[in-house]
């Protein structure tokens, strides 16, 4: 292996929830892999209303 490449791991901060919703939004509307409340798969859950709801998690 030739160079180095570094992960840096932060915590969560809120300006992060575009990127986060960005990765998310299929995943979890597809309703098969994160064991979460149905609302979160409803067609129309926005960013906004998500981000409320995924703070506690």
């Amino acid at each position: 292996m030739t160079g180095s490449s570094q992960i840096s791991v932060r915590a969560y901060e809120p300006d992060d929830w575009p990127a986060v919703w960005a990765m998310l939004e299929s995943v979890i509307r597809a309703g098969e892999t994160y064991a979460v409340p149905g609302a979160f798969r409803h067609p129309d859950l926005g960013p906004v209303d998500a981000h409320v709801m995924y703070r506690p998690l």
